[in-house]
């Protein structure tokens, strides 16, 4: 960590309190700098990486919180620890100063001694996140080091698989119109096993060397191939005795002008099936790293007036005890005669330090400022608790509008700088089967896309994200939309934005696999669509659709 003197900034409209503190602080090490308007604060801001700024809140013309708001929505030092001053004292004054980005505040007039230990926690932490960011920075490096063998990997087996022998297969209609299996060569014995299906088999012997969970989807794309409607190409696992599950790939088209016969190709995928579901938990591990900073101040918040408020009600309860044990003693002395004076003294003294009626009001307020806070933190880590869970390899049933929620609750750090983000949730909802992990991967891909574009093309106010969840019993399916207004998909890109290793972000800043890999997440997985909806003209919308 950096052991160099710390830097501080001080703001302030009166150059006698500028003067002040520069004075005090400087005797304790501190390099000081100093503002004396909200538009000097932020030039500084943007032009120097401060460890702490004291920030006032009344000032003429642009006011502490407006300062504030707009430090915390620019790229440069958006995270510099902000501690305001303020003679306001009200519940209602703390909870704008923390909504508006403050880490921590202190009231004038200012007490030193409280103002140093304030510094010390707010730098000690600052200079931890520094730390935690260099450390994901090493994470995001060695993820995109992993993330390049596993593209090399791909890209080699992809060269093997087109050199080796495949299983090519033909299926004719006989003269009942049922398909029977009429040829089969290759590489039978690596693909199928011991369960090589003898020629004339019908289509339902053929179907049952396939996985239940997959005869839905197969026997739609036969149907679709003997209508002549397109032709079949589709994974699916093969039973074979001996091993689990395996993936292969089905292709197939009519053969010639035949349309009762069709030539047919099957080809070993489970490599690459396996490479897919490793570049997805790669994706969800770089993800989680790069939320990390964000997640630690969004609980840092909430636990520091947490802790505030309780150290406060601490030294009220050591006041009001003082007070009950005088009050004891002086009923004890009472039952054996009239109070000495001096009793009575104390007894007076006590109650007025304690200041009953002050506690009266702030120790509830303090204490439901807590327990919101405790809320806080509790709603983050049970989000991030549920985001991170590794899926199986089956779908389980999933509260489909709380995985939302609890995916906004992570991604929160992302756009709260740059936008407001709306829900718009249908309560009829029911339970889905999905695979909720990568569900949430790919919600969480849209929601981080859509921020990063708003940010992209916004220089002020904030954008606009919206998420919204719809449930169609006739149709028997749940569609999850994602909209922005940030600058859209251009025209000429939008039939390339599905493609593996493309991406309109800035180099270094983005893979190009996350949309390619969370289409096929809700393609394969779900059997379901992700498609850009062609009809917006203001900004973006993503739309998933998959059955419910």
């Amino acid at each position: 960590m950096d052991h160099s003197p710390a830097k501080v900034l001080v703001v302030d409209d009166e150059a006698n309190n500028i003067e002040l503190l520069t004075r005090r602080l400087e005797r304790y090490d501190y390099t000081v700098e100093s503002a004396r308007s909200g538009p000097e604060a932020l030039e500084r801001l943007r032009a120097t990486a401060y460890d702490v700024a004291l920030l006032d809140v009344m000032m003429p013309g642009m006011d502490g919180l407006d300062v504030l708001r707009t430090l915390r929505g620019q790229r440069v030092n958006a995270n510099t620890p902000v501690i305001m001053v303020t003679a306001r004292t009200s519940s209602e004054d703390i909870a704008a100063a923390f909504d508006s980005g403050a880490d921590d505040f202190i009231t004038k007039p200012v007490d030193f001694r409280v103002l140093l230990a304030r510094l010390k926690s707010q730098i000690a932490r600052h200079q931890a996140q520094r730390h935690l960011e260099a450390l994901n920075q090493r994470l995001n490096e060695t993820v995109e080091a992993r993330t390049r063998h596993l593209r090399d990997m791909e890209s080699q087996l992809t060269n093997v698989a087109e050199n080796l022998p495949a299983v090519l297969w033909r299926i004719e209609a006989d003269e009942d119109g049922d398909l029977r299996l009429m040829f089969l060569h290759g590489a039978v014995a690596h693909v199928l096993g011991d369960n090589q299906p003898p020629l004339g088999a019908s289509l339902r012997h053929l179907l049952e060397l396939f996985h239940p969970d997959d005869l839905e989807a197969l026997s739609d794309a036969i149907a679709e191939l003997v209508a002549g409607r397109k032709p079949l190409a589709l994974d699916a696992r093969l039973l074979v005795e001996g091993r689990s599950p395996h993936w292969v790939h089905l292709a197939a088209r009519p053969s010639g002008n035949e349309a009762r016969r069709f030539d047919g190709i099957l080809l070993d995928v489970h490599d690459r099936k396996n490479l897919e579901t490793q570049l997805l938990h790669t994706q969800k591990l770089e993800s989680v790293g790069q939320l990390a900073s964000g997640i630690a101040h969004e609980i840092n918040s909430p636990a520091q007036y947490t802790r505030d408020n309780v150290a406060f009600v601490k030294e009220s309860l050591d006041g009001l005890l003082a007070v009950v044990q005088a009050q004891g003693e002086a009923l004890r002395q009472a039952g054996q005669g009239p109070l000495p004076a001096d009793v009575l003294r104390e007894l007076a003294d006590l109650t007025e330090r304690a200041d009953l009626d002050f506690l009266r009001d702030e120790v509830p307020a303090a204490l439901e400022q807590s327990l919101d806070g405790i809320d806080r933190i509790s709603r983050i880590v049970n989000a991030m608790k549920g985001f991170t869970h590794p899926g199986g390899d089956d779908p389980e049933t999933c509260d489909l509008n709380k995985l939302i929620c609890d995916t906004v609750t992570i991604a929160r750090n992302e756009w709260k700088y740059v936008a407001n983000l709306d829900l718009d949730l249908d309560t009829a909802m029911p339970m889905v089967s999905c695979h909720s992990g990568e569900l949430g991967q790919v919600i969480l891909n849209l929601i981080v896309n859509a921020a990063h574009a708003i940010a992209d093309s916004r220089n002020d106010g904030l954008g606009h994200i919206v998420l919204s969840s719809r449930y169609d019993a006739e149709l028997s399916r749940v569609e999850i939309r994602v909209s922005d207004n940030g600058p859209g998909v251009p025209e000429a890109l939008r039939s390339r934005i599905f493609d593996p290793f493309f991406t309109t972000k800035a180099v270094g800043k983005g893979t190009g696999q996350g949309l390619a890999i969370a289409i096929s997440v809700i393609k394969d997985k779900h059997k379901g669509t992700l498609t850009l909806d062609d009809t917006v003209t203001q900004g973006a919308s993503f739309v998933i659709s998959i059955p419910a």
